[in-house]
């Protein structure tokens, strides 16, 4: 792969950053997927955890593709990316009749897995069904380190400090309750001590009347 694929594929990188990873059964319990449609187009990126494949297309294949199922489609390309990628993302694997086994995804692999290929059947309605094919390349270990490891890195380390934030909260609030609290006195035993000493004052109230 040339230089300048590497870098197209690294500059894409801010594009993905909302994205949130999704589980992707379809392949296994451990197989994750995460896409955006914002710009031009798509970019989908899928893993098992170990490798990631991408998938950069334009607005205009988007539409040109949409034009092979009917020409009366005429939504965005954005709207149209946005409908294959969920309809992806909950279908199951297999080849088959959508209309009769619901929505299909068969997968071919290439290239010593090098190569990608998603063949998705669905259906926009009743009488309506399509079929798109996405076709995924391998990235590279670079590629990996800035469109994966490293923003799942800044996430366990956000996380990190969220918790670290909890602990302190956690141990302020401990401190404030052991100030009311007698040394030694679980905070049950305290309420147990005060509602003896209403009781005392109560009956010496009594006694006194």
């Amino acid at each position: 792969m040339s230089t300048n694929e590497v870098d197209e594929h690294v500059a894409l990188s801010p594009l993905l950053d909302d994205a949130a990873w999704q589980p992707w059964p379809a392949l296994g319990g451990h197989w994750m997927i995460k896409w955006t449609t914002r710009g031009d187009g798509y970019i989908l990126v899928i893993t098992d955890g170990i490798r990631g494949w991408i998938e950069n297309r334009s607005s205009e294949y988007v539409e040109e593709k949409a034009q092979e199922w009917a020409a009366c489609v005429a939504a965005a390309a954005g709207e149209v990316a946005e409908l294959v990628l969920r309809a992806l993302l909950s279908a199951a694997e297999g080849a088959g009749d959508h209309s009769a086994r619901g929505c299909r995804v068969e997968v071919t692999w290439h290239s010593h897995d090098d190569i990608l290929t998603l063949k998705l059947r669905d259906q926009l309605d009743q009488d309506m069904p399509y079929c798109w094919t996405f076709c995924l390349t391998a990235l590279q270990h670079t590629q990996m380190q800035h469109l994966m490891i490293v923003p799942l890195a800044v996430q366990l380390q956000l996380l990190q400090v969220q918790l670290q934030h909890k602990d302190t909260q956690l141990q302020q609030l401990r401190q404030q309750l052991s100030d009311f609290t007698p040394e030694g006195t679980a905070p049950a035993r305290l309420q147990q001590l005060q509602q003896e000493e209403i009781t005392r004052a109560a009956a010496a109230k009594i006694l006194k009347s």
